[in-house]
C-alpha cells in the first residue's frame, strides 16, 4: 500500500509539473481599443484591433465586428513588429478602421473574435475582445447654410491655374482643405461664381498625415461668361464645419481670387444657355468668330460715287456678257460646310424631344461625325474651336444634373454653329455653284 501511495504521489507531481510547463507557454492574445466613447454623428473614431501572435499556430481565423450603425474606412495595415509583453515575446499585428457614427443614441460594437487552433502542448482558443457601447451625440440644430458634412477643424486655400486667359478659354480652380477630421468623407463646397459662369467638378485627392489629419484637394474647371472681359474678382469660397472640441459650427473662407480675361466680349444679344454645372457653349472671341452678319457700314458721302471712272461701266458690260461662264470651284471652306448633310441636321432637330441625357449623346455623335470628316480640316479655326467646345459640353452632360432646357440649348447652339458657317461660306461664294 505504501508503494502504491508513493507511485500516485509521483504521478501527481509529474502531472502538475507538466501543467505548469504548459501554462508557462505563451498563448495568442486579442485586444481591441476605441479612442472615443461619446462621438458626434459623423465624427470619425478609430477602432483598433491588436493580435499578439505567440508564434506556435497557423490557420488563425479572425472575425471583425459587424459595425452596424457605422460607416467604415479601413486604414493601411502597418507591418508586423516584435513586442515584449509580461516577459513573453510576440509578433504584433494590428488593423485600424475609422468609424463614422450614422445616427445618435446608444450604439454597441460587438466583440471581435479570433479562433486559434491548438497543438500537442496547447488547446484550441476562441478569443473575444471587449465590446463597446457608445453614446453618439447629435449635431446641434440650425447649421449654417454652407455646412455640408465637415466634422473637425480645417483651413482653406484656393488658387487658379492661370492669372490671365482669353475669352472662350477655361481655367482650373483648386481648393485645398487642410486639418483634422473626416477628410476622406468631405463633400465639396458650393461655389459662388459670377453670373453666367459654369463650373465642372473634377478630381478629388486626399493626402493623409495620420488617421485623422491631412488635406483634401478639390479641383473644378471654370468656364467664364464669354460676354464679359477685363479683371474679374471671384468671391470667397465659404466652408463650414462642426468642431467637436468647441461643439460649435465654424465657417472659414478663402481670399478672393482675381482673373484677367482678355479679348472682345461676345455680343450681349447672344443667348446664354443654362446648362447647369457643365460647360459654357460659347467659345469664340468676337474677333475670331464666324461672320454671321457683317454690320452695315456707314453711308459714304455722295460725292465719292461721282468719282467712279467710266471704265467701271465697261467692266460691267463685260461681266454681263459672261453670265453663262462658270466660275472656278467654290472655296474650300464653302465645300467644307457641306460636311453637315441634311440627315445630321434632322438628327439634331429630332434630339429636341429626347430626354436630356439622350439628347446630349445624340449631339455628341453628330459633332464627332463632323470632326471625323476630312472636310473639317478646311473649317475656319474659330469654328473648329467652337465645335470642340460643344463636343466637350455634350460629353460632360452625364456628370451634371440636366433639364430639358439645357439639352435644347445645346442643340440650338450646334445648329447655330452650322447655320452661321453656312451663311458665311454662302456669302463668300455668292454666284458660284
Amino acid at each position: 500500500m505504501a508503494r502504491l501511495n508513493l507511485l500516485c504521489g509521483l504521478l501527481t507531481l509529474l502531472t502538475a509539473a507538466a501543467f505548469a510547463q504548459t501554462s508557462a507557454l505563451p498563448s495568442d492574445r486579442l485586444v481591441a481599443r476605441l479612442d472615443q466613447m461619446r462621438p458626434f454623428v459623423g465624427q470619425p473614431i478609430a477602432y483598433t484591433v491588436e493580435i499578439y501572435d505567440a508564434g506556435y499556430a497557423t490557420g488563425r481565423v479572425y472575425t471583425p465586428p459587424s459595425f452596424i450603425g457605422f460607416g467604415q474606412q479601413p486604414q493601411a495595415v502597418p507591418p508586423a513588429r516584435p513586442v515584449l509583453v509580461d516577459g513573453q515575446s510576440y509578433t504584433l499585428l494590428s488593423q485600424t478602421t475609422l468609424l463614422y457614427p450614422l445616427y445618435p443614441g446608444l450604439v454597441t460594437i460587438e466583440p471581435a473574435q479570433l479562433d486559434v487552433p491548438g497543438d500537442s502542448q496547447r488547446p484550441s482558443l476562441n478569443l473575444r475582445s471587449e465590446a463597446f457601447t457608445l453614446e453618439v451625440r447629435p449635431l446641434p440644430p440650425d447649421p449654417p447654410s454652407t455646412f455640408r458634412n465637415a466634422i473637425g477643424t480645417f483651413s482653406l486655400q484656393a488658387s487658379l491655374s492661370r492669372a490671365e486667359i482669353r475669352i472662350g478659354s477655361d481655367v482650373a480652380l483648386s481648393l485645398v482643405v487642410q486639418g483634422t477630421g473626416n477628410l476622406e468623407r468631405l463633400l465639396p463646397p458650393e461655389l459662388n461664381l459670377p453670373e453666367g459662369w459654369r463650373a465642372v467638378l473634377g478630381n478629388q485627392s486626399v493626402n493623409k498625415l495620420d488617421i485623422y489629419s491631412g488635406r483634401k484637394t478639390f479641383t473644378w474647371t471654370l468656364y467664364p461668361d464669354p460676354r464679359s472681359a477685363g479683371l474679374v474678382t471671384l468671391p470667397p469660397i465659404l466652408f463650414s464645419a462642426f468642431n467637436p472640441q468647441t461643439e460649435h459650427y465654424e465657417t472659414r473662407s478663402t481670399d478672393p481670387l482675381t482673373l484677367t480675361i482678355v479679348g472682345r466680349p461676345v455680343s450681349t444679344a447672344a443667348p446664354l444657355p443654362t446648362l447647369s454645372a457643365v460647360l459654357s457653349v460659347f467659345s469664340l472671341d468676337a474677333q475670331e468668330a464666324v461672320d454671321v452678319e457683317a454690320p452695315a457700314r456707314a453711308s459714304e458721302p455722295l460725292w465719292l460715287a461721282l468719282l467712279a471712272p467710266p471704265p467701271l461701266l465697261f467692266a460691267l458690260v463685260v461681266l454681263l456678257t459672261r453670265r453663262g461662264v462658270k466660275a472656278p470651284g467654290a472655296p474650300r471652306a464653302a465645300r467644307a460646310v457641306r460636311a453637315a448633310p441634311a440627315d445630321q441636321r434632322s438628327r439634331l432637330q429630332a434630339a429636341r424631344v429626347l430626354p436630356p441625357l439622350q439628347a446630349c449623346a445624340e449631339v455628341a455623335q453628330v459633332l464627332q461625325a463632323l470632326q471625323a470628316d476630312a472636310a473639317f480640316q478646311a473649317w475656319p479655326d474659330a469654328a473648329k474651336r467652337r465645335l470642340l467646345t460643344l463636343l466637350k459640353t455634350a460629353q460632360a452632360a452625364p456628370y451634371a444634373p440636366l433639364k430639358a432646357a439645357d439639352s435644347a440649348a445645346l442643340v440650338d447652339e450646334t445648329l447655330t454653329l452650322l447655320d452661321a458657317l453656312s451663311r458665311r461660306t454662302t456669302t463668300k461664294s455668292k454666284g458660284q455653284p
